[in-house]
C-alpha cells in the first residue's frame, strides 16, 4: 500500500500553477478557493478542468453551481492565492472584483482567466472532478505563480543568454567552475584589495584578522595550520610585525585582536558588506539564495581533510 505521505511528497515535485476559483452559492454569496490541480481538456470544444477535495466547505457551492471561473494567478498575488486557501473567513473582505460569465466573481490583475459553463463532474478518489466549458477568457503579460514541493515560487527568465555549444572554438573558460570561481572572486574583491593595501593591510594580516575575530584567540602555530591551505598563513615575523602596529597582541602564548586591530578589520569588512550590497542590487534574492546554497554545498564537499577554519576545533 502506498504510503500517503511519501505519494504526497512525490507529487510535489510536479511545479504547478496557481488558480484561484470563483463562483457564487445558492445565496448568491461569492465563493472562492485556491487549487492546483487546474489543466486543460480539450481545444475543440475549448474545456478545462480542476479538482476539488469532498471535506472542502466550498464543495456544495461548486456542486450545484451553473458557472465558474479559473484565475490563473500572477507572481506577485501570493497573497491573495493564500487567502482563498483559508477557510471559515471572508475571503473577497477588501477585494475590488468584478462579474464574469453567469455573474461569477472576477478577480483583477490574474495573468489568465477562463469563465466557464460546469459540463461535467467526475467522482475522483476524495476529490470531485469539474470540467468546464470556457465561454470567454482573457491574459495579460505577466509572469505567473508557480507551486512546488509545498512553496509558493515564480517563474525564473534568464539574465544571461546561454551559451551556444555548437560555436567554433569555444574556451573552456566559459563553464569551467574553478576558473568562474576564481575570477568572480578576483574581481569581486579588487575594491577591497584596494583599500587593504591604503591601510598597509597584507593577504596574511586580513586573513589573520579575520580568523581572530571569529575564534577569539589561537596561537602562532594555530594561526599558521588554520591558513596554511589558503596561501595566507602568517609567518612569525608576520605576527610580530602585526603585534609592532597595534593590530593583535599576545596574552597567556595566545593572539588577540587589540582594539585597533578589531577596528581595522571592522573597516575593511564594512566596506565589503556595502560593495557586495551594490553589486548585488539587481540580482533576483532567490537566484541568490540558490546560488549560496550551492557553494556552502562545494565547501562542505571539499573541505575533507583540511584544518578547520572557522570552526571551534
Amino acid at each position: 500500500m502506498l504510503d500517503p505521505r511519501e505519494f504526497r511528497d512525490a507529487l510535489g515535485r510536479f511545479a504547478t500553477g496557481v488558480t484561484i476559483v470563483t463562483t457564487r452559492d445558492r445565496a448568491g454569496r461569492p465563493v472562492g478557493v485556491t487549487v492546483s490541480s487546474y489543466n486543460s481538456v480539450s481545444l475543440d470544444p475549448p474545456l478545462v478542468l480542476w479538482s476539488l477535495a469532498k471535506t472542502a466547505s466550498s464543495l456544495a457551492a461548486f456542486e450545484q453551481a451553473k458557472a465558474f471561473t479559473i484565475h490563473v494567478l500572477g507572481r506577485n498575488q501570493q497573497e491573495l492565492a493564500s487567502r482563498f486557501a483559508k477557510s471559515g473567513e471572508d475571503k473577497f473582505a477588501g477585494v475590488d472584483y468584478g462579474e464574469a460569465h453567469g455573474g461569477v466573481p472576477l478577480l483583477p490583475g490574474c495573468a489568465a482567466h477562463f469563465e466557464c459553463e460546469t459540463a461535467y463532474q467526475y467522482e475522483g478518489g476524495d476529490h470531485v472532478i469539474f470540467v468546464g466549458q470556457v465561454m470567454r477568457f482573457d491574459r495579460i503579460d505577466t509572469l505567473p505563480l508557480l507551486f512546488h514541493r509545498g512553496k509558493f515560487s515564480e517563474v525564473r527568465q534568464p539574465t544571461t543568454p546561454p551559451l551556444d555549444s555548437s560555436k567554433p572554438h569555444r574556451r573552456y573558460t566559459d563553464d569551467f567552475l574553478p576558473y568562474l570561481l576564481g575570477r568572480a572572486q578576483m574581481q569581486f574583491t579588487i575594491p577591497i584589495r584596494r583599500h587593504c593595501r591604503e591601510l598597509g593591510l597584507s593577504d596574511a594580516h586580513y586573513a589573520t584578522m579575520g580568523l581572530l575575530s571569529m575564534v577569539g584567540s589561537a596561537t602562532g602555530d594555530e594561526l599558521a595550520r588554520r591558513l596554511d591551505f589558503t596561501g595566507q598563513a602568517p609567518t612569525a615575523a608576520t605576527l610580530a610585525e602585526m603585534a609592532e602596529r597595534g593590530w593583535i597582541d599576545e596574552r597567556a602564548e595566545e593572539w588577540h585582536l587589540s582594539a585597533k586591530g578589531r577596528e581595522t578589520f571592522l573597516s575593511v569588512l564594512s566596506r565589503l558588506r556595502a560593495w557586495e550590497e551594490e553589486v548585488l542590487e539587481d540580482f533576483d534574492p532567490e537566484q541568490l539564495e540558490h546560488s549560496k546554497a550551492f557553494l556552502r554545498k562545494l565547501i562542505e564537499k571539499t573541505a575533507r581533510g583540511l584544518p578547520p577554519l572557522l570552526d571551534d576545533a
